[in-house]
């Protein structure tokens, strides 16, 4: 039977934390790093080994991930297995690419320490999903083609039953939970205090400044998007965007063509995991973005031109 939460954890279960990406991950991962000393009192462990300290990004294993992920030399993992050899509590691992096609689940159970492991994972609607990753990609890992490319590179990440089935076979269905990443489905309204109510963490969790990892708008895209693409210098690059407002509506970078296929291909199956994890039919019924009207700026082929005449000033 699937969990609908993981509140009666065995005491020395490892909870991994894996995403999806845009889901909060960074709140809950510099909130975890930041309270480290009232998890352990409250018997978590939030470990040292293959941390990468970024706030920005979220201080989360990073480096626990691509050593499993590509299968190389184990440092990280054998500093792990070091450090819980004197910790006798549960364990909470964080990277948003843990619940993605880059993780084998059974490359993850074999260099795991002989406990029991659970996975947690928050899905978002996949029009977010994919709107708010290219926006993240274009400013943080330059990347430089349309979001219909994005969307093609990463159509693995958006079949959620083929993930989770891979993390329930290697692990049990009774050790995977997935959860929507919904406002008015969330306990308590964010995701922070959703994660912490699903794992009943009794620990008094200090609240982290700044954490919020919020998006460029559609113009400021468009100026990063040219800007990786003509090799703009990045001061250049940052007062043009500083100098654009947020408009009064909102809008979307993907055209209607790709809404639609986004939500055809796989909203259902989406809903139909999350069924499967007591959410209720009506999950993700909510778009931030599905709704908006598309930016013209993305199918205006004078708009690049003129940006790229921006950065060169």
């Amino acid at each position: 039977m699937r969990p609908t939460d993981l509140l009666d954890l065995p005491p020395d279960a490892i909870v991994v934390h894996g995403g999806m990406h845009k889901t909060g991950s960074s709140a809950i991962q510099n909130t975890l790093q930041a309270n480290r000393g009232a998890l352990a009192e409250a018997g978590w462990l939030y470990p040292r080994a293959g941390l990468v300290d970024q706030v920005a990004t979220g201080h989360r294993h990073r480096t626990l991930m691509t050593e499993a992920r590509d299968n190389i030399l184990h440092p990280s993992w054998r500093q792990l297995h070091a450090e819980l050899d004197g910790w006798h509590g549960r364990v909470l691992i964080s990277h948003e690419n843990f619940f993605s096609p880059q993780i084998d689940p059974l490359a993850v159970a074999a260099l795991m320490p002989d406990r029991p492991v659970y996975l947690l994972a928050y899905l978002r609607h996949p029009v977010d999903y994919v709107e708010s990753c290219y926006r993240e990609w274009v400013r943080r890992w330059k990347y430089r083609h349309g979001i219909r490319t994005f969307y093609e590179s990463r159509r693995d990440y958006l079949d959620v039953q083929a993930l989770r089935d891979a993390w329930e076979t290697t692990f049990g269905a009774d050790r995977v939970l997935l959860r929507p990443y919904e406002r008015d489905r969330l306990v308590g309204g964010t995701v922070l205090s959703d994660f912490v109510a699903t794992l009943g963490l009794d620990a008094p969790l200090a609240p982290v400044p700044g954490i919020a990892n919020e998006s460029l708008s559609t113009s400021q895209t468009l100026v990063h998007l040219v800007a990786n693409r003509v090799a703009a210098r990045a001061s250049r690059r940052d007062e043009i965007s500083a100098s654009l407002h947020r408009p009064l509506q909102p809008r979307r970078i993907a055209d209607d063509g790709l809404v639609d296929e986004l939500t055809d291909r796989h909203l259902g199956a989406f809903r139909d995991v999350l069924r499967e994890h007591g959410a209720p039919p009506g999950a993700l019924a909510d778009s931030a973005f599905a709704d908006l009207p598309a930016d013209t700026l993305f199918t205006d082929p004078a708009a690049p031109h003129l940006v790229a005449e921006l950065l060169a000033d």
